[in-house]
């Protein structure tokens, strides 16, 4: 068969591509954060809501896809000779979510608090007001939720969503800063482990598809609020 350009032309065209900066984080807030009480850089206190989630979705910089991989080992076919690989397990691999920093702390304050629910490690010593970490392991029902990809097309419609559930922080990452750093934001990178992952297909090339409600819509309506669950 000969090379055809405008097969491919044709097939590029007809399914389109997809651009890495059309998508939309949503974290479901832990149940064991709603209600608590933050005090942020200016002073104020910030009580965790489910509409803590806004500012998440709307300050996260970067992510990655989740992936999947088969843990293998090597056997011989006919128990000699030459060895070939057979699975065993799957593996999903951690992700991670780079933050831009906002000024009054928030998602500083957010991911500190969830970690500190996770193992109770914190303890200071300020303005005569002392705190001793107990170091007590939270329950992983309550900390642990669901945290959301939805990847859209150019035109602004939701083609697919990534759930990666069961999930919880496990690293907060560290920040740079520096005297000569003048043109860049502070951002703060998070990484999450979680028990599994699916992906749901919301766009299918041979069917007609109808738009989708506003709320569903990127980057349009994002006034609208942005709707989260939690997990029981």
């Amino acid at each position: 068969m000969a090379f055809d350009i405008e097969e491919i032309r044709a097939e590029i065209i007809d399914g389109g591509v997809v651009k890495p900066h059309d998508y939309r984080v949503i974290i479901t807030p832990p149940r064991v954060l709603l209600g608590k009480q933050l005090r942020l850089m200016s002073g104020t206190e910030y009580t965790l809501s489910n509409e803590s989630a806004r500012t998440l979705t709307f300050r996260a910089n970067s992510v990655r896809i989740p992936g999947v991989m088969s843990a293998t080992t090597e056997v011989a076919r006919y128990g000699i000779g030459p060895l070939q690989k057979m699975a065993y397990n799957t593996i999903f691999t951690d992700n991670t979510i780079t933050f831009m920093e906002d000024v009054d702390g928030l998602v500083a304050a957010f991911f500190y608090a969830w970690q500190n629910e996770i193992m109770d490690f914190s303890e200071r010593s300020d303005g005569g007001q002392s705190r001793r970490a107990t170091y007590e392991m939270g329950y992983r029902e309550n900390y642990e939720t669901s945290v959301k990809i939805d990847l859209y097309e150019p035109g602004g419609q939701r083609i697919n969503q990534f759930s990666m559930d069961f999930a919880f922080p496990n690293l907060i990452g560290d920040a740079q800063l520096g005297w000569g750093i003048h043109d860049q934001i502070l951002v703060r990178t998070v990484g999450f482990t979680f028990r599994t992952w699916n992906m749901e297909t919301l766009r299918m090339r041979s069917q007609n598809v109808q738009q989708n409600t506003p709320q569903e819509n990127y980057p349009y309506n994002i006034d609208q609020p942005v709707v989260v669950s939690v997990k029981g």
